[in-house]
């Protein structure tokens, strides 16, 4: 997921459809545990990082997105594998894609 990441900042970055602005990637590692999911997600968002990729497991997915809409950040990540995430994140309105 990293160097996927990566490698699309670093063509949005070339590719100049923001002047003015330069996107960096910032990677945490939330080790797929729930409790250092929220713990990341909260350093990222005093942070003031603006956009969020991942969690990658739905252990760390639920706590880590709620931590993410409670601040209004924009979140992605790969499709929920459990039943209790795809709801929450219908039921929040939230893109899962």
């Amino acid at each position: 997921m990293r160097d996927g990441a990566a490698a699309s900042v670093e063509a949005l970055n070339a590719s100049g459809p923001m002047p003015d602005t330069k996107v960096m990637l910032s990677v945490a590692d939330d080790a797929s545990d729930p409790k250092q999911a929220a713990a990341v997600a909260n350093r990222l968002t005093m942070d003031r990082v603006h956009s969020v990729v991942g969690h990658f497991c739905s252990l760390s997915s639920i706590p880590g997105s709620e931590v993410q809409a409670e601040a209004d950040r924009r979140w992605g990540g790969p499709v929920p594998s459990t039943p209790r995430e795809l709801s929450w994140h219908f039921v929040q309105g939230r893109s899962i894609t």
